[in-house]
């Protein structure tokens, strides 16, 4: 297995994309992230979810439940009441609104949320595994160094133990987990979330492409914002992520797109 840049892809021969890489950043010849690998198989539902990636990503699956949810996600989809309040934030929705596709995309992207955090969790984060690897590489070594150091009789005949081909092994994954520490520290450290900020973006452009809504919030006498978008992103994100930003932080997610 040889890592290798073409183009702006990253080409590894031998690496077998599986179960877990979900949320990882896809890497060009730079080492700047164009995008994300995805585990979801409802691309319909996925929206301008990845707006830098350019062509089409592998999509895997990651580990499920039995309802076919990624395992560890809290959220599947927005209960009757939930969505009875997102529907009263506003009395004047447009004409021509397609409730039930918006309320399907609605459900994905709160469910690939989840499985995105979900599949980079069990990929390993990028640090931890860079060590392991590095642990890896040195008892396997110094494993070397002790069988070759072994008298000369004893050498004879052994098998041939394929130290040279867990190396290379070892030094692909190596060159993968330090190509993603830069992206993953930039998307992901302290208390920042590159998933939600996305499930963001999408939420302010579905309310003004879709539904038809203004991208403002206005301000009571003691500077508190409110307005409808406010109540939206207050309802959509508690129901995804289990809470939301006071109207504050909201209106600073909307300026950011104004």
């Amino acid at each position: 297995m040889h890592g290798s840049h073409n183009g702006q892809f990253l080409s590894l021969r031998g690496v077998k994309i599986e179960s877990g890489m979900s949320g990882s950043p896809i890497l060009n010849a730079d080492g700047a992230a164009i995008g994300l690998i995805s585990t979801s198989s409802e691309d319909d539902d996925m929206g301008n979810m990845h707006p830098e990636h350019h062509g089409t990503s592998p999509t895997m699956a990651v580990d499920a439940n039995s309802d076919g949810t990624a395992r560890g996600m809290t959220f599947k989809e927005f209960t009757d009441e939930q969505w009875a309040a997102l529907r009263a934030v506003r009395d004047d929705w447009p004409e021509g609104v397609d409730w039930s596709e918006f309320r399907r995309k609605l459900d994905g992207q709160g469910r690939m949320y989840w499985s995105q955090h979900e599949g980079r969790k069990q990929f390993g984060l990028p640090p931890k595994m860079r060590k392991r690897l590095e642990g890896l590489l040195r008892q396997s070594r110094k494993l070397q160094g002790d069988l070759s150091s072994l008298p000369r009789h004893v050498l004879y005949g052994a098998p041939d133990f394929g130290f040279n081909a867990v190396e290379e092994w070892l030094q692909n994954w190596l060159f993968i987990y330090k190509s993603l520490e830069g992206p993953d520290a930039f998307g992901f450290s302290g208390r920042s979330d590159y998933y939600r900020d996305m499930l963001c973006k999408w939420l302010v452009v579905e309310w003004g492409d879709t539904l038809g809504g203004e991208l403002s919030f206005a301000r009571d006498q003691y500077e508190v914002p409110y307005g409808p978008l406010i109540d939206f992103l207050s309802i959509t994100l508690t129901a995804i992520l289990g809470k939301a930003p006071g109207p504050s932080g909201l209106a600073k997610i909307i300026d950011q797109y104004r």
